[in-house]
């Protein structure tokens, strides 16, 4: 990891302890930079002992200061500094994040988190709550991160997916719509991310669960809306009635 692929390298000295340099790659801060762009390479440029892994503009520029391997002071204390990765968001409070700031933002965490699970209070953190790793209180980012969104936006998949995965994908909403929801409605993550599993033993296991569900006897249902997104379109099927009948 250590350097962001699309991020500005802008490097400072101010990073690391006579103890360590060493980051541990817990998780993210986010704070809010309480000013610009240029306010904040003022810092970076000055004496205040203060620096910054990342910096996220207004129009979507990232701005990186110091590698991910290493550590930056800005979380507080030292724990939270060797801890968790820091990115500053331009703006003051009561400024909510411009969607180009946000999209890269959410990008951004989710390269840094890599494996790691998109857990509040474990790896996503504001720099308010550093008070448990001995860092003094702090009003920061002042309420300027949606988070909701933002996990949203985490747990979206970006795998690229071939024909023959897409083919897989509309067979199960073919089925989903045929058949019992709850029945089939894990399985399209399933396959999405099961690109490893021979095509046969999707199917059989498919053709398994279909003809054991409709063996049983059973009401006709509503299907509700479903959507599923496939990274660069997405396509939702309208809730409807159907009747269920074995063949």
């Amino acid at each position: 990891m250590s350097k962001y692929a699309n991020a500005i390298w802008a490097p400072t000295p101010k990073h690391g302890y006579p103890s360590t340099d060493i980051h541990d790659g817990d998780g993210v801060v986010i704070h809010s930079a309480e000013g610009s762009l240029s306010s904040a390479q003022g810092v970076l440029a000055g004496p205040r002992e203060a620096s910054w892994h990342f910096f996220v503009c207004k129009d979507g520029r990232v701005f990186q200061h110091v590698d991910t391997a290493n550590i930056a002071w800005t979380n507080g204390s030292f724990a939270a500094n060797k801890k968790f990765w820091g990115i500053e968001n331009e703006g003051m409070a009561g400024e909510p994040l411009t969607e180009p700031q946000f999209q890269s933002l959410a990008k951004l965490v989710k390269w840094l988190l890599g494996p790691l699970p998109h857990i509040r209070g474990q790896t996503l953190w504001e720099h308010n709550e550093m008070t448990a790793f001995g860092a003094l209180p702090t009003a920061c980012p002042s309420n300027r991160i949606p988070w909701t969104r933002l996990i949203a936006a985490l747990m979206e998949e970006d795998m690229a997916l071939t024909e023959a995965d897409k083919t897989i994908v509309k067979q199960i909403i073919e089925l989903y719509i045929k058949h019992d929801a709850p029945l089939f409605k894990d399985n399209v993550n399933h396959l999405i991310r099961a690109a490893n599993i021979p095509r046969d033993q999707a199917d059989a296991a498919l053709k398994a669960k279909v003809d054991a569900h409709v063996a049983s006897p059973h009401a006709g249902l509503t299907v509700p809306p479903l959507k599923v997104h496939i990274p660069g379109q997405t396509v939702t099927v309208p809730a409807a009635d159907y009747d269920v009948v074995a063949k």
